[in-house]
């Protein structure tokens, strides 16, 4: 993927109620969003994320690449703010703890309950909500589409799984 037209979060507009604090470079990319292009909710996620194009990944699985990157670059001095912040944060949250079990998550999740769309997949995988209810909370099109007994079932196999 080319990179080269990527702006510098700091030289990007911040979005309406967001304040930067002096000295203070906002900590997240930021970009005007569409309306009407996005919403998890409706698992509508705008020309950029086609499933065509690639899937949503799992939080171990941003952190093996991330891990990769740095180890491929390490005799570079890579400029990169991002990544030190981005590897604690994949270490600290990511329950998976290899990329063969986030294969193996993957493809059990999909073989159970196949009407999972990706992003649901990768957000059950990353966030490992302890029950229904919390899962339908954190991701909210599971709600429109699971009753709690479907979704409890999934998060109890992936508990066996892990």
């Amino acid at each position: 993927m080319d990179h080269s037209n990527a702006l510098d979060p700091k030289d990007e507009p911040l979005l309406p109620g967001e304040h930067e604090a002096p000295g203070v470079t906002p900590s997240r990319p930021t970009r005007p969003v569409r309306s009407g292009d996005e919403d998890a909710a409706k698992l509508e996620f705008g020309a950029e994320f086609d499933e065509q194009k690639g899937q949503p990944l799992f939080t171990a699985e941003v952190l093996q690449l991330l891990k990769l990157h740095k180890e491929k670059n390490q005799h570079v001095q890579v400029n990169n703010r991002l990544l030190e912040p981005s590897l604690e944060h994949c270490e600290r949250f990511g329950q998976i703890e290899t990329t063969d079990a986030a294969i193996m998550v993957r493809e059990q999740l999909q073989k159970v309950e196949p009407r999972l769309h990706p992003f649901e997949v990768a957000q059950l995988a990353s966030l490992m909500p302890k029950d229904a209810e919390e899962a339908k909370a954190i991701i909210p099109s599971l709600a429109a589409n699971y009753d709690d007994d479907v979704l409890n079932e999934i998060l109890k196999n992936m508990d066996a799984w892990l």
